[in-house]
């Protein structure tokens, strides 16, 4: 309706699941945070809750696709479930067999086996549950009990349950005092703050192919205040106020209109449990209702904070949604002058994310420098964290999460000493005591490595990736290199060696960790922290602005994602072209790229040159007749393609595994695994935690998880 009108590649605030505007504010990550603390050794389960519409399954989603090669990850969806019904869609969804009718202690005893066989393997089995606030109490100690299985120091199982606040209230009953005992890690998500919901706001437009400013200041604040800060919300908000707009003839979203949005729509919401409506609260009341407030809060504050901030997992004086202008409006003390200085002009996580990859001598666009939605293949982007000491042994620049206050600022490390720091944020050099990092860092950091092996290598695989394998597990273990392009049991057992060396779980498969360590090892290209002259600095402000770096010549990232027609799969491919700057340095050079036919072999051995001259004529032979490549398009995007062609679909249950085996969808009431056809007219290709990929009339098409598609 008005994407034409502003220009969009498509509407920035449809409600429908999509990966690429995946959005995870300071809030999120720091949900993700506490959650794996809890589910670390020991921990067995851990709880995430929140109003509908806050984010839960973002992060849910986000934390499966981080997860190590190590965890055997499950997710389930809109439980509704028995016992006897919870325990048979786990081993439906990790792929356990059983017996038909199967009884309580017969499901139990074949979860158990599993459970060992992957501890016997190194692997660690992750079950999460969404909407977990409907499980019944008997369910929830059946959970329990399967969390019993555990070693001296491991449980087998560890559970994430993710609800609305109904499941905290639920775990306060008495017959649930044992679980609740159990659960060692818990965060309540909150809504986003008056500065996040900005930042949302231009996010999602951004991805939707829009880099103006739409929204007036007056409208964002209008929009934080009247949503709380509610995702959903915003998004049907933001929808109506563009609406409006393109009605009116306007180029940019006035407080007017966006309080004709926020008036029509949540004039149909319900309101949120603990929240009060914008609707039925007036200034005087809000007023009247903070005095209320502080006044019982000054007299019981100190002695409820130790219970509350141990129940929440989180700081129990977080400013409430209706005073929360009056805490980001107080000026930062006086005594820190460092911290306003460094934060007057910061720089977003994109931007910081641009200035990393600039540093690896690439060029990256804003869809590029996301990590949670790009593949920049060859190089690779993970959100970890860490101490000083970590950063010490990377020796890499990264960016990092700094706050101070309510303020988050993502400043790229460029040098580390023993006292002092150097930050690269908002085209400016910045040094500084690292003692002032350390305090505002909470160790939260974005690195980016380079590895032209993509995950996974293991035993029986054959080509280049196992070739560059072989050379650099030489290169790092001091050994010759053993000349294979097939992953041998003497390459297995070079990277069992490499893994035991550097502490991993000995698997002998080179997976995504296994290939990152490798890469900080044999990478010797990759830019590296620089060193530190340590100096006085200013006694005011304890800021030292240093010479900007020089970049050299870049060279643009352009991921493309392809995969061979259904009955084969290809890697993704990467596309790039020099962009010219000043200064001629970087990974790239200006030769012309030596063809594979002009190589000289006069050098090598006669039986070492024939093979190679054997391999040669192979590939040729090969490129004559090369399997045709074909795109995957997104469904979302091409809509208008496909209606009227593509049959109607209801994504009503989307179970994703680590296990191939355990991966079902139903779609219009058929369940369905990879390889098999929906009504013989679609194929579904594969599910990942987040989309499917079908065939339809010889295109793959990408559909979110729980879509529904009217044909």
């Amino acid at each position: 309706m008005y994407k034409d009108y502003f220009g969009f590649i498509e509407p920035p605030f449809s409600i429908v699941p999509s990966a690429r505007y995946l959005y995870l504010s300071a809030r999120h990550r720091e949900a993700m945070g506490h959650l794996q603390a809890g589910l670390g050794d020991g921990g067995g389960f851990a709880m995430l809750t929140g109003e509908v519409g806050t984010g839960k399954t973002t992060v849910s989603k986000a934390m499966l696709a981080s997860l190590g090669e190590h965890i055997r990850a499950g997710l389930i969806l809109n439980p509704t479930f028995s016992e006897s019904d919870l325990l048979e869609a786990i081993c439906d969804e990790f792929s356990v067999a059983y017996p038909p009718q199967a009884t309580l202690k017969q499901l139990a005893q074949a979860i158990r086996y599993y459970l060992e066989q992957n501890h016997a393997r190194g692997i660690q089995t992750l079950l999460l549950i969404d909407e977990a606030q409907h499980l019944s109490a008997q369910v929830l100690e059946q959970l329990r009990l399967l969390t019993n299985l555990e070693t001296d120091t491991h449980k087998l199982l560890k559970v994430l349950l993710i609800g609305q606040p109904e499941l905290q209230k639920k775990l306060q009953t008495p017959e649930l005092r044992q679980l609740a005992q159990r659960i060692t890690g818990r965060y309540h998500l909150l809504p986003l703050s008056s500065h996040e919901v900005g930042e949302y706001i231009r996010f999602r437009l951004q991805v939707s192919g829009c880099d103006k400013a739409l929204f007036s200041s007056k409208a964002v604040r209008i929009i934080a205040r009247q949503t709380r800060g509610i995702p959903r919300l915003i998004n049907l908000i933001g929808d109506k106020a563009l609406q409006y707009t393109c009605y009116a003839g306007e180029t940019t979203v006035s407080a007017a209109l966006a309080e004709k949005a926020c008036q029509d729509v949540l004039a149909f919401q319900a309101p949120a449990a603990g929240l009060e409506t914008a609707e039925t609260k007036t200034p005087g009341y809000r007023y009247a209702v903070t005095v209320l407030l502080a006044s019982v809060l000054l007299g019981s504050g100190y002695y409820y904070y130790p219970q509350l901030s141990g129940l929440i997992g989180m700081d129990a004086d977080k400013p409430l949604p209706v005073v929360e202008h009056r805490v980001e409006e107080e000026a930062v003390p006086q005594s820190d002058l460092m911290s306003e200085q460094f934060l007057r002009h910061s720089q977003n996580e994109t931007e910081a994310m641009q200035t990393l990859y600039r540093l690896w001598g690439v060029q990256a666009s804003v869809l590029e420098a996301d990590c949670r939605l790009a593949e920049n293949f060859p190089y690779f982007c993970e959100y970890q964290t860490g101490s000083a000491d970590t950063l010490r042994k990377l020796n890499r620049p990264v960016v990092l999460t700094v706050k101070n206050g309510s303020a988050v600022v993502y400043p790229v490390l460029y040098a580390l000493g023993n006292t002092q720091a150097e930050l690269i944020n908002n085209r400016q050099r910045i040094r500084l005591p690292l003692s002032w990092l350390e305090k505002h860092w909470q160790g939260e950091y974005r690195l980016v490595w380079f590895s032209d092996i993509r995950p996974t290598l293991k035993a029986g695989d054959q080509g280049d990736a196992v070739a560059t394998l072989d050379q650099q597990l030489a290169a790092v273990l001091g050994e010759r290199p053993l000349l294979t392009r097939e992953f041998s049991p003497d390459i297995q057992h070079r990277v069992e060696a490499f893994q035991r060396w550097q502490g991993l779980t000995v698997d002998g498969v080179a997976g995504l960790h296994t290939l990152q360590v490798l890469s900080l090892i044999a990478d010797t290209q990759a830019p590296q922290l620089k060193a530190v002259a340590e100096e006085s600095l200013d006694a005011a402000s304890q800021v030292s602005v240093q010479d900007y770096p020089e970049i050299g010549v870049l060279t643009r990232l352009a991921s493309v994602i392809v995969q061979a027609a259904p009955t084969e799969t290809t890697p993704a491919v990467t596309v790039t072209t020099p962009v010219v700057t000043d200064t001629p340095t970087g990974r790239q050079t200006d030769e012309p790229p030596l063809e594979l036919g002009e190589l000289d072999l006069s050098g090598l051995s006669p039986e070492l040159a024939q093979r190679v001259q054997s391999a040669l004529d192979e590939d040729h032979a090969a490129d004559e007749d090369i399997f045709p490549l074909q795109s995957v398009i997104r469904l979302e995007e091409e809509q208008a393609q496909w209606h009227g062609r593509l049959p109607a679909m209801n994504l009503q249950t989307h179970m994703y595994s680590s296990s191939e085996e355990g991966r079902w969808v139903k779609i219009n009431g058929q369940e369905l695994h990879e390889g098999e056809w929906l009504d013989d007219q679609v194929r579904l290709l594969s599910i990942s935690p987040r989309n499917i990929v079908v065939e339809f009339s010889g295109q793959q098409i990408e559909i979110p998880a729980l879509y529904e598609w009217n044909g």
